[in-house]
């Protein structure tokens, strides 16, 4: 009911877990609005299976689902191990090399530039963060490290070198061809991982536009985790459709007790352009296993709505846990909560440092629509999705209704915070007007309440812009 949902979206990695209709109607229903599916997993025989699956679901639930693609990228791993692992001890010094089977005394990994990118005093940081090396010295091809932090290692883990510049293509081969699978598929959005600069969001633009060859195009999301990409963060957030903010990755490339800040920073900058921004990575770890989530993960997704995300994300949660449907629940009845609050308001204030262009007089104004008239929702005719897009960056607090003429269209929309795509037919804009009314009443929004419908027209030949505000009555 669009009188009690919440504003900010759910997207749910999608996985065993959650492979079922059922399972994913019910998380649907609980508050899920984007289903990813990890290309670091999976055949792609798996994945049409799962896309196909979300698509009945969401039609058996009568929602819309966006399908985001996100490609594995460069991720850097350990090679082959013995089953159980190496056991590596504090100061113990070990030999690294290209490789990928252990051969009794090298630890093997998948980048083959090891001995000439890695400089000795260097972090190697292995599974994730947990173990660290510091290089030592290079002996022919072999990278000779000492162990800082210690523990079990075993096969596939991941490999970071987070001050090294490493001589990788961000778009992979596999990536390459994924994104042509994706797009045959029909997939709503693709995330491209381990971006460094924005040149990396032209060239995915520029494959997929050779590829597609013209139709209805995906979206784009930067997933931001290493510290190249903060370093150029501006010009990604302004060439990209939206943004990822990758956790996991971003704690071990950059120091992981700057990560809250840089969330913020990356928020910010997405708010500055209206992009809309995920927040992910371990936001209700817990409930992987267990039916509640710790206090700190209440506080992260509530933490995360109040600094203006666009969406939050669960990984292995829903992907592999135990607790999918109520995973989302618990997700969405955090969001709703601390929707209600003043805590989570953006006072127009926050914008009076950006220059006011006539995209930003847009927002403003439905913004203060809806604070003078008390309209219970927007609606927005097709055709004025940039402007439903303007309304949602300035946090306008009620439903945002959009018209559009596909599915696709109204499945893209719902990463936006606070937007309904609406699938309309019709041949004027009362026909629109009428389903988009309709479909308001059969969502919660009470007869005799009264909705604002905005439109815009910019007259280039004579430079005049003018803004339509027409308001309506939800009937009985």
């Amino acid at each position: 009911m669009l009188t009690t949902a919440k504003q900010t979206k759910i997207v749910c990695t999608v996985g065993p877990a959650s492979h079922d209709v059922a399972v994913l109607k019910k998380m649907i229903k609980a508050g899920m609005n984007v289903a990813r599916l990890n290309f670091s997993h999976g055949t792609h025989a798996d994945h049409a299976k799962l896309i196909k699956t979300v698509r009945a679901a969401a039609a058996e639930a009568g929602e819309p689902v966006a399908t985001l693609q996100d490609l594995s990228g460069p991720k850097m791993r350990v090679g082959d191990l013995p089953e159980k692992g190496i056991v590596l001890k504090v100061g113990q010094e070990v030999d690294v090399a290209f490789g990928k089977a252990y051969g009794g005394t090298v630890i093997p990994v998948s980048y083959p530039y090891i001995h000439t990118d890695i400089r000795p005093g260097e972090q190697v940081l292995l599974d994730d963060g947990l173990m660290e090396l510091r290089a030592l010295r290079v002996n022919g091809k072999v990278l000779r490290c000492k162990v800082v932090v210690g523990g079990t290692l075993l096969s596939h883990k991941g490999f970071n070198v987070p001050t090294s510049k490493l001589r990788i293509d961000t778009i992979t081969a596999k990536d390459k061809d994924d994104v042509l699978f994706g797009l045959r598929q029909g997939v709503d959005w693709v995330s491209l991982s381990f971006v460094r600069s924005a040149d990396d969001i032209r060239n995915l633009k520029s494959l997929i536009k050779r590829a597609k060859n013209g139709g209805l195009m995906p979206k784009i999301l930067a997933k931001i985790e290493k510290k190249e990409a903060l370093d150029d963060l501006e010009n990604i957030v302004k060439e990209v459709d939206g943004i990822m903010i990758a956790r996991g990755d971003l704690a071990i490339e950059t120091k992981a007790e700057e990560v809250p800040v840089r969330q913020k920073e990356i928020i910010e900058m997405c708010l500055r352009y209206g992009r809309p921004v995920i927040v992910a990575t371990e936001m209700m770890a817990s409930m992987a296993k267990n039916p509640r989530p710790t206090r700190a993960e209440l506080s992260d997704v509530g933490h995360a709505v109040m600094d203006h995300a666009d969406a939050v994300m669960t990984s292995g949660e829903t992907a592999t846990g135990a607790y999918p449907v109520l995973t989302v629940d618990t997700m969405a009845k955090i969001a709703q909560s601390t929707e209600k609050s003043v805590f989570d308001d953006y006072p127009l204030e926050l914008h009076a440092k950006h220059r006011h262009t006539r995209d930003r007089i847009v927002g403003i104004t439905a913004r203060l629509l809806v604070e003078q008239t008390k309209a219970a929702a927007i609606g927005f005719l097709p055709g004025n999705e940039s402007m439903a897009r303007l309304a949602s960056h300035f946090r306008t607090p009620v439903p945002l209704v959009v018209g559009v003429k596909t599915a696709h269209e109204a499945q893209q929309l719902n990463l936006w915070w606070g937007m309904h795509g609406v699938v309309v037919s019709g041949r004027n804009a009362a026909e629109f007007q009428k389903q988009l009314l309709g479909w308001m009443r059969e969502h919660g929004i009470r007869a005799g309440a009264t909705v604002a419908f905005l439109s815009a027209e910019y007259r280039p030949e004579d430079a005049r812009f003018s803004l339509q505000v027409e308001e309506k009555t939800i009937s009985k």
